[in-house]
């Protein structure tokens, strides 16, 4: 059996808990957070390994797990809902909110598997724990537009923000003003409004990454909650440079490729060109980000496969 992650409690509002917990093989701490509203919210539950311990943090800030009543992944990576199934079996009374590009991977996860298996090896389970697919009937399927309410007028407005996958969402507290965005803003190193894509493959996006840029600036968040650090609250220049960086990777990357570059030299240019600044997470000047780009502007016929 894998070790089970600890869990580093932080409240980050009035009823908002931020947990922190370290998985052997995840480029960045993964953060689930836990709304203690009348009708109590999980976002994000992290890989299997991390479930237990997500539920001993809700237990140390004084709440019963048993009466939570949604929990809500941002997108089904395993590092964000690779404990679904754990926790389905644990928390009978939970509803699990998903995307809809997104569902059959949690109730037939097949792909989902194969897809981690070639990221992390076909041993990942030794430190993420097991993908266990859930019931259909325990999903509330969703598209962006919706609302769920938490609190006499209180809503979790959910988001559709594809860019770092398709089946991206991110949700939007009224209270708080903050939103949990998940990875589709990147990944914000703490002290740093410099932000790069969460650029992986298979399916990541630029373009749409700038529309949920956009989508968000109509929002006008407070706060924005990072599910690879936490919260922040430099929402403007966070987006700006979000949306310069996006755009420059593209243009590094493409160059490189019209020029018959390999995805080494072109990682290389691209991680001149950042200087000084480093994204772990995002594979940034690494080969992640290189070969997301890449693939995306194969599939577009920019550049010939």
């Amino acid at each position: 059996m894998p070790t089970i992650a600890p869990v580093k409690i932080t409240q980050v509002y009035d009823d908002i808990y931020h947990f922190e917990t370290t998985v052997k093989r995840m480029l960045a701490i993964h953060v689930s957070y836990f709304i203690d509203a009348p009708t109590p919210v999980l976002i994000e539950t992290g890989p299997a390994t991390a479930g237990d311990a997500v539920l001993e943090g809700i237990r140390r800030v004084g709440r019963d797990p048993a009466k939570l009543k949604y929990i809500i992944p941002t997108h089904i990576h395993v590092d964000h809902a690779g404990g679904i199934g754990h926790l389905a079996s644990t928390l009978p009374q939970a509803t699990f909110v998903l995307h809809r590009e997104g569902v059959r991977h949690m109730t037939e996860p097949e792909r989902l598997i194969a897809s981690t298996k070639q990221a992390f090896g076909d041993d990942f389970e030794t430190d993420f724990g097991p993908i266990v697919p859930i019931a259909k009937e325990r999903v509330m399927v969703v598209e962006g537009g919706e609302s769920i309410s938490i609190d006499k007028g209180r809503q979790l407005q959910i988001i559709y923000t594809p860019g770092h996958a398709h089946h991206c969402l991110s949700v939007f507290d009224t209270r708080s003003r903050g939103l949990f965005c998940g990875e589709a803003l990147g990944v914000a190193q703490a002290g740093n409004t410099d932000v790069g894509p969460a650029a992986i493959p298979p399916s990541f996006d630029p373009e749409a990454v700038l529309e949920t840029v956009a989508k968000v600036r109509t929002l006008n968040p407070d706060l924005l909650f990072f599910s690879h650090g936490g919260p922040r609250r430099e929402v403007k220049p966070l987006l700006e440079s979000l949306e310069r960086n996006t755009k420059l990777y593209g243009e590094i990357i493409l160059a490189g490729m019209k020029a018959g570059e390999n995805p080494q030299q072109i990682g290389k240019r691209l991680a001149e060109r950042q200087g000084a600044r480093r994204g772990g997470a995002s594979g940034e000047g690494g080969g992640g980000a290189v070969m997301a780009y890449m693939m995306y502007y194969r599939r577009k016929g920019v550049v010939p496969s």
